[in-house]
C-alpha cells in the first residue's frame, strides 16, 4: 500500500511539472502591451517582451499563439491549451479561474469622445444615458465591472470599428487604455477628431496570466522573481521605454 502511494505521488509530480515549453497568447490590438504589427504577425509590445525576457531566463522556450478572439483565449485557459496569458488587469473572477502574476506596469483607462462633445465626467454615474463602446470580453477593473450592467455599453470586437463609430456620431463615447487610444487616435489619423476626457475610469496593474490546467503552473513564484528582480533592475522600464517613445 505504501508503495502504491509513493508511486502515485511520483506520478503526480511528474505530471505536474513536466513543462517543457510555454504556448503564450494575447491580445492583437492592446499597444503598447500586447499587438501584432499591421505588416506581420510578430508579437509584439511590453507584455510579449516580459514574456521573452522570463522565458529567457527560465531557459523555457516560448510559442506564441496570437490572433484569438479573447473568447478563445480565456477559453485555451480555461482548459489548459494556452498555458499563459501576456497582459491582462486583475479582477476577483479572474483571481479565481486563473493564478496571476505581480504586476510588471500600469495602464490607465479613459474615455474617449469627439472633439467638441465633451462631457463632464467624474464618477461612472456620468456614463448613465449615453451610448457607448468598449472591447468586446476586456476588464477595465473591478469597479468598472461591476457598474457595466446599468450602462448602455456595447462591446466591440475591433478597435478600429470602435474609432469609426465615434468619429460618426453613432456612440457617444468609447472606453480604451490610455496609451492606446492615444496611439491609435494618431495612427488612425483621427488627431483633432477624438480626444479622452480628463479623469480617468481606473488605473490597473498589469500581469500575466497562468492556466490552472497548465503543466506549467508551478512557475508562477518563479515568473514573480524574473518580473521583480527586471523591475529592480530597470529591465522592465527599460523595455516601456522603446515603446513610448
Amino acid at each position: 500500500m505504501r508503495y502504491a502511494i509513493f508511486l502515485l505521488t511520483l506520478l503526480v509530480c511528474s505530471t505536474s511539472y513536466s513543462c517543457d515549453s510555454i504556448t503564450v497568447a494575447g491580445s492583437d490590438q492592446w499597444l503598447p502591451f500586447a499587438y501584432s504589427e499591421s505588416d506581420s504577425n510578430t508579437p509584439t509590445g511590453i507584455a510579449y517582451d516580459v514574456v521573452r525576457l522570463i522565458g529567457k531566463k527560465l531557459n523555457i522556450p516560448v510559442n506564441f499563439n496570437t490572433g484569438l478572439p479573447w473568447k478563445r483565449i480565456e477559453l485555451g485557459m480555461e482548459t489548459g491549451s494556452i498555458d499563459l496569458l501576456a497582459g491582462n488587469y486583475w479582477n476577483a473572477e479572474r483571481a479565481e479561474s486563473w493564478h496571476i502574476t505581480d504586476a510588471f506596469a500600469n495602464d490607465e483607462v479613459r474615455i474617449f469622445v469627439r472633439s467638441g462633445h465633451a462631457f463632464p465626467f467624474d464618477s461612472l454615474k456620468d456614463l448613465e444615458g449615453r451610448s457607448g463602446v468598449m472591447p468586446r470580453g476586456i476588464s477595465f477593473g473591478q469597479a468598472f465591472d461591476q457598474y457595466k450592467s446599468v450602462l448602455d455599453i456595447h462591446e466591440v470586437q475591433q478597435h478600429t470599428q470602435m474609432f469609426a463609430m465615434l468619429n460618426l456620431g453613432r456612440i457617444d463615447y468609447m472606453v480604451l487604455p490610455y496609451l492606446n487610444g492615444q496611439i491609435k487616435t494618431k495612427t488612425l489619423g483621427f488627431q483633432g477628431k477624438i480626444i479622452a476626457l480628463k479623469n480617468n475610469v481606473s488605473v490597473n496593474g498589469v500581469h500575466l496570466s497562468l492556466s490552472k490546467k497548465s503543466d506549467c503552473r508551478h512557475l508562477l513564484p518563479q515568473i514573480n522573481k524574473v518580473i521583480q528582480r527586471a523591475k529592480d533592475r530597470g529591465t522592465i522600464k527599460d523595455i516601456i521605454k522603446q515603446y513610448l517613445k
